[in-house]
């Protein structure tokens, strides 16, 4: 008894969700790409692990959606037929309205001869045709080299996004990002230990622990008080320059709180000290002037090599520093 033949299959694009699921599965694959592309970026163990739950390899259960399962009937959806090009064309010139070409045969096989000889896949000629449609603002025909140069276009898009695809599958994704988290806790790490150290230097040794405990997450709420307690450090170590040990020790005691009357202090001793120092320079110089002068009146004669003065042969230096007689 002979065989009959197949039913004729419905196009996938004629079913009821099959825009919806396209427009899924692009959404889909640009976020890989972000997330991707956001992985040399990221700041912080937690954005990456954020990134890495969006870089595990993709599952092929049956609650999952797939290109390949969005046009079944195609053997080759990189390289679909030429059937399947041609239906998809033909849905392209019926979605316009008053769309009467001189010669719709002609123009439809011409359509098609071009568009196959680019070899687009499904998901690039799904992506021209889409665009095309929604961006197409005249009543005629659409021109086929609009769309040839939105098959270019997309075929571009497509060819990154699968890249990306593949290295999500292919685990070399999840590996780069495991490798930078591992980077970002050891950096974190050193953060946590540099302000444990500071907070330890300051006395405060509480907020140290809780820094110890809390890692990365404790840095930040303790830094402005950090910052405070190096300053009062600072403001003290000042004071003890200045000969005020007395007042740094009742600054460490009494904190924050005395901090700005201590640095108003310091601020005027240092003044203070500056001036004084610029007088004594000041009389110094008048000193040195002064025994210059005398000098010359009384025979006296100025070596700048020895820095004293000198009576009758001018002396020779030697060995850098001594002179001899």
């Amino acid at each position: 008894m002979k065989r009959l033949p197949p039913p004729p299959q419905v196009p996938s694009f004629e079913r009821a969700d099959y825009f919806e699921r396209f427009e899924f599965l692009v959404q889909a694959h640009d976020s890989y790409v972000r997330n991707y592309e956001c992985l040399p970026h990221a700041r912080g163990s937690q954005e990456v692990r954020i990134l890495m739950l969006n870089l595990e390899p993709v599952g092929d259960g049956d609650d999952i959606d797939t290109l390949e399962k969005l046009w079944p009937d195609e053997k080759n959806i990189y390289v679909p037929s030429r059937d399947y090009i041609a239906k998809r064309l033909g849905l392209l010139v019926g979605s316009f309205p008053n769309v009467n070409p001189h010669s719709p045969k002609v123009y439809l096989s011409i359509l098609v001869s071009r568009v196959a000889v680019k070899q687009p896949s499904c998901m690039v000629l799904e992506s021209a045709c889409n665009e095309l449609v929604d961006n197409f603002k005249y009543n005629t025909a659409p021109n086929i080299a609009d769309l040839i140069l939105l098959l270019d276009k997309h075929e571009k898009l497509w060819q990154e996004r699968l890249d990306v695809y593949n290295e999500i599958q292919s685990g070399r994704a999840l590996e780069r990002a495991q490798a930078r988290l591992a980077w970002e806790e050891e950096r974190e790490q050193k953060r946590v230990d540099d302000v444990v150290r500071r907070l330890t230097k300051v006395n405060q040794l509480e907020l140290a622990a809780k820094v110890r405990e809390g890692g990365i997450d404790m840095v930040e709420e303790v830094m402005p008080t950090l910052k405070k307690w190096e300053r009062v450090d600072s403001v003290a170590r000042c004071l003890t320059e200045v000969g005020h040990v007395d007042l740094a020790a009742k600054l460490r005691e009494v904190g924050i709180s005395m901090v700005d009357e201590m640095a108003r202090t310091v601020d005027k001793l240092e003044r203070e000290e500056a001036f004084e120092q610029a007088r004594q320079r000041e009389r110094e110089r008048e000193e040195r002037a002064r025994r210059k002068e005398m000098a010359r009146r009384q025979g006296w004669c100025w070596c700048e090599e020895t820095g004293d003065y000198y009576w009758g042969v001018r002396p020779r230096v030697v060995n850098g520093g001594d002179y001899a007689d």
